[in-house]
């Protein structure tokens, strides 16, 4: 069934987010389908309740956009099932949003995410590692709690030692989504039915999956950055604040409030027969999504030429050397044109995933191509067609 669209908003009205992070600051909000807008708080639309709005491109995802110059964070209400999924949805990117407020500059660079090399040795020591953080966390007593976090940051030496610039994109990611999905986690368990006890037990589930954390390694750092902020929690009160105001990522940040022990570096690791399982499963994975992709049923449109890309969901990316297959949206520009497609397409890149080379899309119609554009079912108009070429259902389009 879903939730009703007009009821939300009302409820949304009084969101209240500042008992969940200290000194939590809301910026614009707003939840939106695929015909309609509901805005609020957005200082260009005074109101006493909420602006409606046509829907409009700059609306995709569940993210935090620039709208009218201003920071606002916005949920897709289609496929959510209840109020406490929407609002710590909308929590989540609206703490993207105090962020922003608090000028935030430890982000991680995406590249770096969708060429994380896959290594037999970092997979292991990073299985290890996340079942350390679990079982500090689940500790009895705070000395074997500091025994396990000591362990794990036996482990974060070594993959650091291993991995260079990787290892700092997955520092980041934790520094910035951890903390993020840290008040997510509480604005649902305060809406839900389910304790929170049963709630992090499904969430610890997540965090030592090992297939799922290398698979989706973006998502997994989210569970392991929100592992650390509850383990900030039994150190010190006010960590909140102050790690806003810091320049250590939350993985260096835990390390100074809970001074592990010094271990001897680790010189060896054998590699577990899972962690080889769990290799061959993410590199056919990988695999199948293309080759899924490349046999979906249409007409496949290959553009080739100067195109940028703008915009990109990092979490709905599978990646293989050269192309990424983009399985939410992309935005692209095509010189001075920018086109948002909502739909599976591969982009083919050389050194820099933001400058493809080539894209694949599939259409259920056939392009219509008329003197220098085309126009592609779903997708919309491509100006600056200067050649193409067709060939059963294959068509090759050069901008």
């Amino acid at each position: 069934m879903g939730i009703n669209f007009h009821s939300a908003a009302d409820v949304l009205l009084e969101l209240d987010v500042e008992p969940l992070w200290q000194g939590f600051r809301k910026v614009a909000y707003a939840i939106y389908n695929s015909s309609e807008v509901f805005l609020f708080h957005h200082p260009k639309f005074q109101s006493d309740t909420f602006h409606q709005l046509k829907w409009d491109q700059p609306f995709v995802g569940n993210t935090l956009i620039m709208y009218k110059d201003h920071p606002t964070a916005i949920v897709n209400v289609e496929g959510i099932e209840d109020m406490a999924e929407l609002k710590s949805l909308l929590v989540h990117e609206l703490f993207h949003g105090f962020q922003y407020l608090c000028e935030e500059k430890r982000f991680p660079d995406e590249l770096l995410g969708l060429t994380y090399p896959l290594l037999e040795e970092n997979v292991e020591l990073r299985s290890r590692e996340r079942q350390c953080l679990r079982l500090a966390l689940e500790a009895s007593d705070t000395q074997i709690r500091d025994g396990h976090l000591s362990e794990f940051f036996k482990f974060r030496s070594r993959r650091k030692e291993l991995l260079g610039s990787y290892f700092t994109y997955e520092t980041r990611v934790e520094t910035i989504e951890g903390p993020a999905y840290y008040v997510e986690l509480k604005a649902y368990a305060k809406e839900s039915t389910q304790s929170l006890r049963s709630i992090l037990n499904l969430f610890g589930q997540e965090l030592i999956n090992s297939k799922a954390a290398t698979l989706q390694l973006r998502k997994s750092c989210y569970y392991s950055g929100l592992w650390m902020c509850l383990l900030l929690d039994e150190f010190t009160e006010r960590w909140q604040e102050d790690f806003l105001h810091s320049e250590n990522c939350l993985y260096e940040f835990l390390r100074s409030h809970s001074h592990p022990e010094e271990q001897s570096k680790i010189k060896d690791i054998k590699v577990s027969e899972e962690t080889e399982t769990t290799i061959e499963y993410v590199k056919d994975n990988r695999t199948a999504a293309f080759k899924l992709f490349e046999e979906s049923a249409g007409f496949h449109i290959f553009i080739e030429g100067d195109i940028a890309v703008k915009s990109i969901d990092p979490q709905n990316i599978d990646a293989l050397p050269g192309r990424l297959l983009h399985q939410n949206y992309v935005k692209l520009a095509f010189g001075n044109d920018e086109i948002l497609i909502q739909q599976p397409v591969v982009s083919y890149y050389e050194t820099d995933l933001w400058q493809a080379s080539k894209l694949h899309v599939i259409v259920e119609t056939r392009p219509v191509i008329c003197e220098d554009k085309v126009r592609l079912d779903g997708i919309g108009e491509i100006r600056g067609v200067h050649k193409f070429k067709e060939e059963g259902y294959i068509f090759q389009l050069y901008v």
